[in-house]
């Protein structure tokens, strides 16, 4: 398919239908490993997180759900809008907690230029840079005896050719009424830590070494899909 194609194919409004994500972090230090599973599903609607951490024997897991929606629209001038409401609400005790969060983020889109490195082909990635971020956030405790609200609104911009933050989409299917976006990340770090401390403890003169070495890794793998009305 042509890359005019496939950018007719991408223009308009597509809303999110379902949305999977895995995380995995893994630290290890010279006390022990712990290990951080974080998964995140949502139908369009509604999401679930599931956070399990484990450390020796000590396993810890927490769950929350609320409500996600999402919509994108890719304008043929090479210019995009991103719409998300977030929502969740938890009970403790005899209080209700809600928290909100709109974003609504502009920018400019292009698809990523081939790269036989990658073997992947013009039209397989799209570039997303955005230059406008307005998030308003809520949050609202009700007790039996009172109820406090707290509002928020930030807003970012960023001007110029190479400003605002930038994402890589990577397209797994495209057609006229379903985009699937999928990715597959890993990192790592390393550090080693060294030390040397001479001190005299009466008359002698002790001499004090030691290291230590901890890492991280991580990888995150998922999936969303967008159709079109």
């Amino acid at each position: 398919m042509s890359l005019k194609s496939r950018k007719g194919r991408l223009t308009g409004e597509w809303k999110l239908t379902a949305y999977d994500n895995k995380l995995v972090s893994t630290s290890t230090t010279t006390t022990g490993t712990s290990t951080t599973t974080t998964t995140y599903t949502s139908d369009g609607a509604t999401y679930t997180l599931t956070s399990v951490s484990t450390s020796g024997s000590i396993s810890v897991t927490s769950t929350g759900t609320g409500t996600y929606t999402e919509k994108i629209t890719f304008e043929k001038d090479g210019t995009y809008e991103r719409v998300t409401t977030m929502s969740s609400t938890n009970s403790i005790g005899g209080a209700t907690y809600t928290s909100t969060e709109d974003v609504t983020e502009t920018g400019v889109w292009s698809f990523v230029d081939k790269n036989k490195d990658e073997e992947m082909s013009s039209a397989e990635r799209i570039l997303l840079q955005s230059r406008s971020i307005t998030t308003v956030s809520k949050d609202v405790t009700k007790d039996p005896d009172f109820t406090d609200t707290d509002e928020e609104t930030e807003t970012e911009t960023s001007t110029g050719v190479s400003a605002g933050d930038i994402e890589i989409m990577l397209l797994d299917k495209l057609s006229s009424k379903e985009i699937v976006v999928k990715w597959d990340n890993s990192d790592g770090s390393t550090t080693v830590s060294k030390w040397s401390t001479d001190y005299v403890d009466n008359t002698y003169i002790n001499d004090v070494t030691g290291s230590s070495t901890s890492s991280h890794t991580s990888t995150e793998v998922g999936s969303a899909t967008y159709t079109q009305e």
